[in-house]
C-alpha cells in the first residue's frame, strides 16, 4: 500500500511528506490509526507535492534573506 507520511517516523527512516510503499498490515495497523501517514490517493499525492513546493519556496526565501 502506498502512503504519505505526515511526520518523521524514525523507527523506519521515513521522513515527513515521503510517499512510500509499505506493507498493508503496517499501514492499516500502525501508520494510519496513529495518524503518522495517510493512504496515498491521487488527491493526497497532489496535495503533498503542492505543499513541498510551497515549503521549498519559503526555505529559499529565508536563505536569501539571511
Amino acid at each position: 500500500m502506498k502512503v504519505v507520511f505526515l511526520e518523521n517516523y524514525s523507527e523506519a527512516w521515513y521522513l515527513a511528506w515521503d510517499i512510500r510503499e509499505v506493507k498493508d498490515w503496517f499501514a492499516r495497523n500502525l501508520l494510519i490509526p496513529k495518524k503518522i501517514a495517510l493512504p496515498a490517493t491521487d488527491k493526497i499525492i497532489a496535495w503533498t507535492k503542492d505543499l513541498r513546493k510551497k515549503w521549498e519556496e519559503i526555505r529559499r526565501a529565508a536563505i536569501q534573506a539571511a
